[in-house]
């Protein structure tokens, strides 16, 4: 059997994996650093046109520069925060 794939449907898988673009039942989560990235300072932009809610979480360092709090967008275009402890020190939201 074979079964015929859309591209609109594998371009939102890959987005999807790569944690760049998450669209959920008009939901939106928009990650400009790539995902879970601690190397490189982010911002993660939240939409959800049916509860008018907008928000924009950047990453950040923490505890005397030496956490980093990395936003990234899940599955469900939900926002996930993770805490990363940066063995050389953080800088400007982004483990050096």
């Amino acid at each position: 059997i074979l079964s015929v794939v859309s591209p609109f449907w594998l371009t939102n898988l890959i987005n999807k994996i790569t944690g760049k673009v998450v669209i959920v039942d008009g939901a939106t989560c928009i990650d400009n650093d790539g995902g879970d990235n601690p190397a490189l300072k982010g911002s993660v932009e939240y939409r959800n046109p049916d509860m008018n809610n907008r928000a924009i979480y950047t990453d950040k360092c923490q505890d005397g520069n030496k956490r980093l709090k990395e936003y990234y967008c899940g599955i469900y275009a939900n926002v996930i925060p993770k805490l990363y402890s940066c063995d050389n020190g953080c800088r400007d939201g982004a483990c050096k």
